[in-house]
């Protein structure tokens, strides 16, 4: 009988105990490693389903409303938005420090009779909205060696992290395989 030896273990080339035959050892080892691909499926299939189900809602982080301007000397904006869908969205100002940083900037978000949220600097801040129109308004002056000042302005909406959805699918395929057990 052939030894072969592998770390610490040595392992002969015979028949294991017990089965009666070749072909019954392939059989089980066959069915052992359908029975794990049939797992391994499952896993898989629930994993891209998650991912599916993520990716699906990513278009919920969607641009409401995106500016950017070079501008000379002093520049100011009055702009309206439309928002579709109602939640948590971002207003954020950028200052692209091009050519210079700006002497001066700042924003503000409004409907007809509320002010949302403004800055006075670089920055950015989060608001609720419910679907209708809004206003956006700013103001800048450029830097004082150059005559010029580039900002950006850009609103969308703060989508759900994915984390939050992969978590729930989790729970979900961990509840169907407690009920199946069962």
């Amino acid at each position: 009988m052939e030894s072969r030896k592998w770390g610490n273990e040595s392992r002969s080339n015979h028949q294991p105990t017990g089965v009666g035959s070749a072909e019954e050892a392939r059989i089980i080892i066959l069915e052992r490693g359908r029975g794990m691909m049939r797992k391994v499926l499952k896993i898989a299939v629930l994993t891209i389903g998650a991912w599916f189900f993520t990716a699906g809602n990513s278009w919920a982080s969607m641009v409401v409303y995106e500016e950017v301007e070079l501008f000379d000397t002093l520049s100011v904006l009055n702009d309206t938005f439309t928002v579709t869908d109602a939640g948590t969205h971002m207003a954020t100002l950028t200052d692209f420090d091009f050519p210079e940083l700006m002497a001066q900037s700042g924003m503000a978000v409004s409907t007809a009779t509320e002010l949302l949220g403004s800055l006075n600097a670089p920055g950015s801040f989060t608001f609720e909205a419910t679907p209708g129109e809004y206003f956006v308004a700013f103001f800048g002056e450029a830097g004082a060696s150059t005559s010029y000042g580039m900002y950006g302005i850009d609103i969308s909406r703060v989508p759900v992290p994915a984390a939050v959805w992969l978590f729930g699918s989790g729970l979900l395929g961990l509840g169907a395989i407690k009920r199946k057990k069962a």
